[in-house]
């Protein structure tokens, strides 16, 4: 032992110390070789423990290229990186920890980690014989050298074409990257708010999209599920949060439902009253309507009257999430919403969608009520070049609709994720497209989108591909 030698104690004595102490590490050895010297073993110690920080880093960084270790090794650099752990086999968890640290901001938050707690170390040192600064100092290189491995690795990558695994662990390290707020989703707005000039912040939906979306591509992300549904008040989820001045509405609801159903612990005191927001404003027929405007204490909104649009998506988004939630328990309302958004159906399309363009409103018909038949032969016909696509996010729609639907053509799936591959930017995201419409002051109307939305939706898509194709239909549901 280096340290019992410098310090002038017996290196036998001081392993009999460890090995009474049964325990392993830094912090132990430091404790154990200044017993051995007659130290003070208190100092000692909290230069151990300072020195378990690097060391840690440095050990997991060492496994991550030799190939072994555990995913708990692994999740010491996970929650450095912002790397996503979830329910990823270790080998892809791997890769994706190999990616990030070629990746500017991880990388850069790997350094900043690791700098952090060589200071703690030269602190804790500062009052300690020569050898410990020494041994602070032996640490310091070696963080470059395993930068040099991930530089080396990409660029060893680069000469490739990208392959589907490449472009999904690319786009998985990219949205990594934003976590966990994923803010450059948001939509932000200055007009009507609690004072002139104030902000109106839409996150919530644009939040647990991309949640809902990682979660269901096996990322797991219930922690932030339980985070975004603490959020929302006893009327229900509004676009604006806070902000009383649009009522909750049945789509945020509908997703709201969704992440709470995918919990062992649910807040469902608080659903129960949503719902009962929900039953309250569903018109005389029984259809809900996309605005919840009446609660149990009367307008769920700080104005009159409120003639808000109409949108057969949301009604869907609505449906899927009453059959997550609470099957069966409500079947006039779930019935006349569904029929009421269908009626809209033509020509694979569903034309009634107002808040959401084509792709994502094929998406939400396929999320109520399954591969429908009309959005299949729409897919399906040959007469549409990429099946008639336009942008990621219908391509990604037709994707999940045909992978979850036998049988599985694997041609035109694999072809379907070769376009995709194709149209991921360089930094691993997917380009901005229209995703919602979204409100404007003087009842104004125009559409938001984000590169971190259209890619967590593109993700989700080619890992329900992937499964189609790797064993058949995809048991998970959409």
């Amino acid at each position: 032992m280096v340290v019992t030698g410098a310090l002038g104690g017996d290196e036998d004595e001081a392993l009999s110390i460890l090995d009474a102490l049964e325990a392993d590490g830094p912090a132990a050895a430091m404790t154990a070789a200044a017993m051995a010297s007659g130290q003070d073993p208190g100092p000692w110690l909290a230069f151990g423990v300072a020195l378990t920080g690097p060391v840690r880093l440095l050990e997991a960084l060492g496994f991550l290229w030799a190939g072994d270790g555990e995913a708990e090794v692994l999740a010491v650099l996970a929650d450095v990186l912002g790397v996503f752990g979830g329910d990823h086999r270790l080998p892809e968890r791997r890769a994706l920890t190999r990616l990030a640290l070629g990746t500017p901001t991880p990388r850069a938050a790997l350094r900043e980690a690791f700098e952090a707690s060589l200071a703690a170390c030269r602190r804790a040192a500062a009052p300690l014989p020569e050898i410990a600064t020494r041994l602070t100092a032996a640490l310091s290189p070696g963080l470059a050298f395993h930068e040099t491995l991930a530089t080396l690795a990409r660029l060893e990558r680069r000469p490739r074409p990208p392959s589907v695994q490449d472009a999904l662990e690319g786009g998985l390290v990219a949205l990594a990257a934003h976590a966990p707020g994923w803010q450059e989703s948001w939509e932000i707005q200055r007009w009507g708010g609690p004072e002139p000039g104030a902000a109106l912040v839409g996150s919530w939906f644009a939040r647990a999209t991309i949640a809902q979306a990682l979660h269901e591509a096996g990322v797991d992300q219930r922690e932030v599920f339980v985070e975004l549904l603490d959020a929302v008040d006893d009327e229900g989820p509004r676009y604006f949060g806070p902000w009383r001045g649009i009522p909750p509405d049945a789509d945020d609801l509908g997703l709201a439902l969704q992440l709470a159903a995918a919990l062992e612990t649910p807040p469902t005191a608080r659903v129960e009253r949503w719902l009962e927001v929900m039953r309250l404003s569903a018109r005389p027929d029984g259809q809900v309507p996309t605005w919840l405007t009446r609660g149990p204490d009367g307008p769920t909104w700080e104005g009159a009257v409120w003639a808000g649009d109409d949108c057969a998506a949301v009604g869907l988004q609505l449906v899927a999430g009453l059959k997550a939630w609470c099957p069966g328990r409500f079947p006039r309302l779930e019935q006349a919403t569904l029929q009421a958004a269908l009626a809209t159906l033509q020509g694979g399309e569903l034309t009634g969608s107002f808040f959401y363009p084509p792709g994502y409103a094929a998406r939400l018909v396929l999320r109520a009520v399954g591969p429908h038949p009309a959005l299949l032969a729409r897919a399906r016909d040959p007469r549409n070049l990429h099946m008639g696509w336009r942008d990621p996010l219908r391509a990604a729609a037709d994707l999940e609709l045909l992978a979850r639907h036998a049988p599985v053509d694997e041609a035109r799936l694999e072809a379907g994720l070769a376009w995709l591959v194709d149209l991921q930017r360089h930094d691993g995201l997917w380009p901005e497209v229209p995703f919602f419409r979204t409100l404007r002051k003087h009842h104004g109307r125009t559409w938001h989108g984000g590169r971190l939305l259209t890619t967590a939706l593109v993700i989700r898509a080619m890992r329900a591909t992937l499964d189609a194709i790797g064993g058949g239909v995809t048991g998970a549901d959409p």
